[in-house]
């Protein structure tokens, strides 16, 4: 089962409700948290780490195993005996996913006019192809560059990836050795999301969640 929970914020929340979930944080998450220079950036960690709470306990786990998260060399949070969990954000929207096999990956874009051109080295040669004759290029380019970054946070290995020879076009892909399953996300028409596994994403549950009621857990 994978679990995927978000959160939709336009403004800043409360100091209260801030001050709220953030008393219930591991001190390494407060530290982490404090590291952030704009709010929006404390804001969307803080809330992503009370979505990872929140799955956690709909999976039957405590909540106290956000003391546990360790990070890789390249920086990326794990939890020694599982589940595993990815989180992303992109303004307004902040999502959590939690896989109980396997590692995870989500990628959300909010779509933004931008020139295709700028990102050509990123894509294979079919890619290429497919983005100068589609329809909507841009909402393809989006959909690719969601399900590169997936795979990216599912390895954990940064900018090593070659993201110029990973072809995205179809609903799985190889990479390492590894096969990769694709699912998107909807959850808004002005945002793209897709969530990779490497095993077929067939039960899947997604929640938007209310912080107030989040809160009140």
């Amino acid at each position: 089962m994978t679990t995927v929970l978000y959160a939709v914020v336009t403004e800043p929340i409360k100091e209260s409700l801030f001050n709220s979930f953030y008393s219930q944080m591991p001190a390494d998450l407060q530290r982490k948290i404090n590291s952030f220079r704009q709010w929006e950036d404390r804001q969307a960690s803080l809330i992503g780490r009370m979505l990872l709470k929140k799955a956690l306990l709909d999976n039957g786990l405590s909540g106290n195993l956000l003391s546990q998260i360790k990070y890789t060399s390249f920086g990326k949070p794990y939890l020694s005996d599982g589940p595993y969990f990815n989180i992303t954000h992109s303004w307004p929207y902040i999502i959590c996913a939690v896989d109980q096999q396997k590692a995870v990956g989500i990628d959300v874009e909010v779509v933004r006019e931008i020139d295709i051109r700028d990102f050509t080295a990123q894509f294979t040669a079919s890619e290429t192809v497919a983005l100068t004759s589609a329809v909507n290029p841009i909402a393809l380019f989006y959909s690719l560059w969601c399900k590169k970054e997936a795979i990216v946070k599912a390895e954990g290995s940064g900018l090593n990836i070659p993201l110029h020879e990973l072809d995205v076009l179809s609903d799985r892909t190889s990479y390492a050795g590894a096969e990769y399953f694709f699912k998107p996300i909807h959850i808004d028409p002005s945002a793209v999301c897709w969530l990779t596994a490497s095993h077929p994403l067939e039960q899947l549950a997604i929640r938007s969640i209310n912080l107030h009621a989040l809160n009140a857990e």
